[in-house]
């Protein structure tokens, strides 16, 4: 059983199995230690990550939507915000609907069991944690499920993507590009090349909730 822990503001703490747990007192902030993502964290640290993120001590500082906005730099580009182009304030107000609100209302939350990774039918890699949270000490616990992938680093962003794409998509049309165009398509061209050659890093796909 996991003894309850209020006396320090925010703690890093290890369950009797081993599990990492984490807790916050009171309305103490959250320190955010990862900004981005980057090839050397582990599963387990975006997630972390991504949930100090979401704590509502980040919601708007040190800016509006602060939290939401970091919190979105870990999302693989496959994610359904991240699809749909969504901005931090979007993202902000989708986390608080009333059967997601959870995540950026917890006061604690602990790691059940192990990583569990995996290569999909496509070739890539993911892997899967489940986590319990909940809003206060006395709060039940709920049940959540983090799905990541192992993507390349996305150097140039989702608007050069986008761009890249149109030009692609206008010569493929029989379409002449100017030459400040083919210019410009052969930067971003060179651009994920550069990409490809860069170790992959860990990016959350989806969360699923209250699963058993």
């Amino acid at each position: 059983m996991l003894l309850a822990i209020s006396i320090l503001p925010f703690v890093h703490a290890r369950s009797r199995s081993g599990a990492a747990r984490m807790c916050v007192s009171g309305d103490r902030a959250v320190p955010i230690t990862n900004l981005k993502p980057s090839a050397a964290l582990s599963p387990r640290e975006v997630i972390t990550s991504v949930m100090e993120s979401l704590h509502r001590s980040n919601w708007d500082r040190p800016t509006e939507c602060y939290g939401f906005e970091v919190a979105m730099r870990f999302l693989a580009p496959t994610h359904a915000a991240k699809l749909k182009k969504a901005k931090p304030t979007g993202f902000s107000r989708y986390l608080r609907q009333q059967h997601r609100i959870r995540f950026v209302k917890w006061n604690e939350y602990r790691f059940e069991g192990d990583v569990a990774r995996l290569t999909g039918d496509d070739g890539v890699e993911e892997a899967f944690q489940m986590i319990s949270l909940r809003s206060s000490p006395t709060a039940e616990w709920c049940s959540a499920r983090f799905h990541l992938v192992l993507v390349p680093p996305d150097c140039g962003g989702q608007a050069e993507l986008e761009e890249k794409r149109a030009l692609k998509k206008k010569v493929l049309a029989g379409a002449a590009l100017a030459d400040e165009e083919r210019e410009r398509l052969d930067e971003l061209k060179a651009l994920r090349k550069a990409e490809k050659a860069l170790p992959p890093q860990w990016m959350v796909e989806a969360i699923y909730s209250d699963e058993p």
